[in-house]
């Protein structure tokens, strides 16, 4: 609910800048939590950039004093294996190699690597080997890109 929150007051104003969020998480922890906000652009994102976001966001997030403990906050890009949450996301990489994991298994299954085929409003379609798996969205717990480094 925080978290939906801080996206909710962060993102017309990073969407101003050229910039999307990309995920946000909170880790509660002792000595100080902390606020990792995953953000990209076109061209992709920089250590200046993440810099100049952080500089923006920070006070906005402290006037509306959403966290009440002692918190870190970082900005950061989404790397290489970005990870895929919004419907938008997977309709962006339509003919790219992905990993999805669901929540129960699905034709005997939870992991699923490969092409992702298709992506609308419902659900995707990704090509395992020479199969197609159909996943709805509220089926996938975690989805990112694949990125494969040959030497």
């Amino acid at each position: 609910m925080m978290v939906k929150k801080i996206e909710e007051i962060i993102e017309p104003i990073l969407k101003k800048q050229g910039i999307e969020i990309v995920d946000i998480e909170f880790k509660p922890r002792k000595g100080g939590s902390v606020l990792t906000i995953y953000i990209d652009k076109e061209g992709g994102i920089d250590l200046e950039t993440c810099k100049q976001v952080s500089e923006l966001i920070s006070p906005i997030l402290d006037v509306h004093d959403l966290i009440k403990s002692r918190y870190y906050l970082e900005v950061s890009s989404p790397g290489v294996e970005r990870p895929l949450k919004k419907v938008k996301d997977f309709m962006r990489y339509v003919g790219s190699e992905v990993s999805v994991n669901t929540f129960n298994k699905i034709e005997g299954r939870r992991r699923f690597k490969g092409l992702l085929e298709k992506a609308d409003e419902r659900s995707i379609v990704i090509k395992v080997d020479t199969k197609e798996y159909e996943i709805t969205y509220p089926e996938i717990s975690k989805a990112n890109l694949v990125v494969e480094i040959e030497f």
